[in-house]
């Protein structure tokens, strides 16, 4: 299974793609898509969605993640709007190539990847490093934000439940007997991904 994360922004987009063999999992690419050069929002847009749609055709993913729009109190309701219509482009890149889009928070995002639901952002890519392996070359955290989206994804696949989450309707529903299996202990995440469930359940979206 190939996953599309993407962190959308109006100038940087952070996008990571990673494939899933059983258990494990590897990064394939990431990077970010650049529109800070362009001064018009249309041109903005534009780029981001060509961008996206070279790459969506490129690597063919079989879902595509992305972040949910976060209303806190420091979000200035422009930075918001801007933020929605990023997001649009990036629900249209996919929808054209008929790939289902799975939304998650960033709270959610964080604490897939054991950052924390109020993790910072040096946290989440210390982590993403960690569980993906990857080289010690710097990118912008845009990057590893991607690659967070598509593990939280990943992971929601993969049926694992994290600690102190309530169950949902829209969450996949797990026996007692596998949470017990699956529910992370406070020891490092290191070893995570062994405690993940070996088999695959039918993802869903989640808002």
């Amino acid at each position: 299974m190939r996953i599309v994360g993407v962190d959308p922004g109006s100038r940087f987009v952070g996008f990571g793609v990673i494939e899933m063999k059983g258990q494990a999992y590897s990064c394939l690419d990431c990077g970010v898509i650049r529109a800070i050069h362009l001064k018009r929002l249309d041109e903005k847009l534009l780029c981001i969605f060509q961008a996206l749609q070279a790459l969506l055709c490129k690597h063919k993913p079989d879902a595509v993640a992305v972040e949910d729009v976060f209303f806190g109190r420091k979000k200035n309701p422009r930075g918001i709007l801007l933020l929605g219509q990023a997001r649009g482009v990036v629900l249209l890149a996919a929808a054209l190539e008929k790939i289902p889009v799975f939304e998650y928070t960033p709270s959610r995002i964080k604490r897939a990847v054991g950052a924390g639901g109020g993790g910072s952002k040096a946290a989440v890519t210390r982590m993403v490093k960690t569980l993906l392996e990857l080289p010690k070359q710097q990118m912008r955290a845009d990057a590893y934000d991607g690659l967070a989206i598509a593990l939280c994804h990943a992971h929601t696949v993969l049926g694992f439940r994290q600690p102190g989450a309530q169950n949902t309707s829209s969450q996949t529903t797990l026996s007692k007997a596998t949470l017990s299996k699956t529910t992370l202990s406070k020891a490092t995440f290191s070893s995570f991904a062994e405690r993940l469930k070996k088999s695959y359940v039918a993802p869903r979206e989640v808002r």
